[in-house]
């Protein structure tokens, strides 16, 4: 389990603010348009939902603001796409681990016209609690904000202990799908939510260890009512489901590699553009490039 990093870690701890407003306001450090420092250049701004390719960047450029939410500063990334080809989306960090481990995940995934969310989960330790944050005050304020600017589905991913938080909240959200990146349950909290959660489910798992709680969150797939795949991901560590991931992760939990990371990327996005504009079949089960990868031995079900 990756409890260890607590007494590590102590640092990324969520900051606190007496600001209550939910209005979205644009982060004066970066640009809405196209300014270098906050924006990732992924394409033609006039495109249109093509069917997914894997590819790390997708047909639209990607900025970021901020959002007050419950009087914090939530990040998102915002793509320059139409309504009819933008969704929501969620990216929930790990335990004692942040936004910034997240960035080219949540930057791959709105380049797919997703506005991305990367909370700081407020609580180390009530998971539970985390994920109805997530259900009843982030995700309705992100439907608040945007709903005119998506089609108003959410896709909640979410690693490690913010896998755990994301199933909770996937019981609680309606119109949603639900991606684990080497979810761990603790106390049993994820066991009892999985059977409520209706929402179609992808939970990509590594190897199992200490740092994943010996995998414990794979039984999730039998309990989730909806569509779901449960996908082992030869040879990944913990620390592989991070897109940002540190030197401390790896002496833990195990070395990270790219490659892996971007394999673990390209399914959570497909994943998610599946259950919201079905363009990525390829990448489910009995597709062409998910048994490409399986022949290969990168993935296994």
């Amino acid at each position: 389990m990756f409890s260890f990093l607590l007494l590590v870690a102590a640092c990324t701890a969520p900051s606190n603010s007496t600001d209550d407003s939910a209005a979205p306001q644009t982060d004066s450090g970066t640009d809405s348009g196209t300014d270098t420092d906050s924006s990732t250049d992924s394409g033609d701004d006039t495109g249109t939902a093509a069917p997914y390719t894997g590819a790390a960047a997708g047909p639209w450029t990607v900025s970021t603001t901020t959002m007050q939410v419950d009087g914090d500063a939530v990040t998102l990334y915002i793509p320059n796409s139409p309504a009819e080809s933008t969704s929501l989306a969620v990216v929930s960090h790990g335990f004692a681990r942040g936004p910034s481990n997240h960035i080219t995940t949540a930057t791959r995934l709105s380049s797919w016209g997703f506005i991305v969310a990367t909370p700081a989960l407020p609580s180390y330790t009530d998971h539970e609690a985390n994920g109805k944050y997530i259900a009843q005050t982030l995700v309705p304020a992100m439907h608040t904000a945007y709903d005119a600017a998506s089609d108003g589905k959410v896709v909640l991913i979410g690693h490690s202990a913010g896998g755990l938080a994301s199933i909770v909240a996937a019981a609680l959200v309606t119109n949603a799908g639900y991606v684990g990146l080497d979810a761990v349950d603790m106390s049993d909290v994820g066991n009892s939510y999985a059977n409520s959660v209706t929402s179609p489910a992808l939970l990509l798992a590594g190897d199992p260890s200490r740092c994943n709680s010996d995998g414990n969150s794979a039984g999730w797939a039998d309990m989730v009512g909806g569509e779901h795949w449960l996908v082992s991901v030869s040879d990944a560590t913990h620390c592989d489901f991070e897109s940002e991931t540190d030197s401390l992760c790896d002496n833990l939990c195990g070395d990270s590699d790219t490659a892996r990371q971007d394999l673990i990327q390209t399914y959570a996005v497909a994943w998610a553009l599946q259950q919201t504009r079905g363009n990525a079949s390829s990448y489910l089960a009995g597709g062409s490039q998910a048994e490409a990868d399986r022949s290969a031995g990168r993935l296994s079900w």
